[in-house]
């Protein structure tokens, strides 16, 4: 249930404008890089210059034939010979080879190469990323960017940047990122994530319910793709049926079935739990003083997950806060990393 909320009294801005962003280096212009577990998204100042499937088409023998959005037609249709490698998996880096031609292929196609070696470069980590697969984060990005000057940032503060919540304050406030492998919680302030907690747990958890439901309960093979158009079924209409398309395991034979909407909602429900428990244990472990600041706002839900049909009133009755999804969810982690590399937008902004 949605606690009722009182009146807002954040602080207004005192703090230093820019101290955030100084404190970790970032100055003046230059690229901001997130490497999702389905999406890559490169920016600049002004703009997202990239944004495409984080995947690879390649042969056998391990000569790329197509990246990015050239692969959307490939996957799940694919000859024998052919794979679609997709370098990233649960937000980090499994394929360091893979990822440095991805990124180096998409920043010559987005024509921000060259002279760009020598500025700065943001790179969002995620949380689940260890020495180790932050290290590969890192490396992937450098041998692209050589000259580059790379400066990490933590995805639930990039989140909550790009959601103008107002980071510098003596005031908490919280931000849950739900991407396609992990989901990240933090409540933030003076700049700094008090608390956080992260998960295995996103997009590709539903679908692989969806597909382990579809073939248990009506005996059919499906694939990501036909999962994916199942949840976004649910997310996106109340009422009527989805066509499934697939093949029949007893027969071998293309078959369909039709799945309801309340169907679909109760196979997401174990996934949309464990995102909410998330949320809630990063909202414990905060200081009294931090949750009391949350409970006068909203939880922002930011990314590429953030639609799964019932999860914002999951996290509402977990917490008894309310629950706002950001605009463009999936992009507010890019739009977070970018507004640090531009000083005019952060010298207006609250939190500048």
């Amino acid at each position: 249930m949605t606690m009722n909320l009182i009146a807002d009294r954040r602080p207004t801005p005192s703090s230093p404008r820019g101290a955030f962003w100084q404190r970790r280096g970032v100055e003046g212009r230059g690229l901001a890089i997130d490497l999702g577990t389905s999406t890559i998204r490169i920016g600049v100042a002004g703009r997202i210059v990239i944004e495409e499937p984080c995947a690879v088409v390649q042969e056998r023998d391990g000569r790329i034939l197509a990246v990015g959005d050239e692969t959307r037609n490939v996957v799940g249709r694919n000859p024998p010979g052919i794979e679609v490698v997709e370098p990233v998996a649960d937000g980090v880096v499994t394929n360091i080879d893979v990822a440095e031609e991805l990124l180096q292929r998409l920043l010559r196609r987005g024509e921000v190469t060259g002279t760009r070696n020598h500025m700065r470069a943001v790179v969002v980590v995620p949380l689940v990323a260890d020495g180790l697969h932050r290290r590969a984060l890192l490396q992937c990005v450098q041998a692209s960017l050589p000259k580059a000057q790379l400066v990490p940032l933590e995805a639930p503060m990039a989140a909550a940047v790009g959601s103008d919540l107002p980071v510098q304050e003596a005031f908490g406030t919280m931000v849950i990122d739900v991407g396609r492998g992990i989901t990240e919680a933090a409540v933030v302030s003076l700049g700094t994530m008090v608390t956080s907690r992260a998960a295995l747990v996103g997009g590709a958890a539903a679908e692989v319910a969806v597909v382990d439901h579809v073939a248990e309960r009506h005996d059919l093979e499906i694939g990501r793709h036909s999962a994916q158009r199942i949840v976004r079924f649910s997310s996106e209409t109340r009422t009527g049926a989805v066509l499934v398309r697939g093949i029949n395991g007893a027969t071998g034979l293309p078959r369909g079935v039709q799945m309801t909407r309340p169907e679909v909602r109760a196979v997401l429900r174990p996934v949309i739990e464990s995102i909410a428990m998330v949320a809630k244990n990063a909202l414990d472990a905060a200081p009294a003083a931090l949750a009391a600041d949350v409970m006068q706002g909203q939880i922002v839900l930011t990314g590429g997950a953030s639609k799964l049909d019932g999860l914002a009133t999951a996290i509402e009755e977990q917490t008894g806060i309310a629950v706002r999804i950001r605009a463009d969810p999936d992009r507010a982690v890019i739009d977070g990393a970018r507004l640090c590399l531009d000083g005019p937008a952060l010298a207006d902004s609250p939190y500048a």
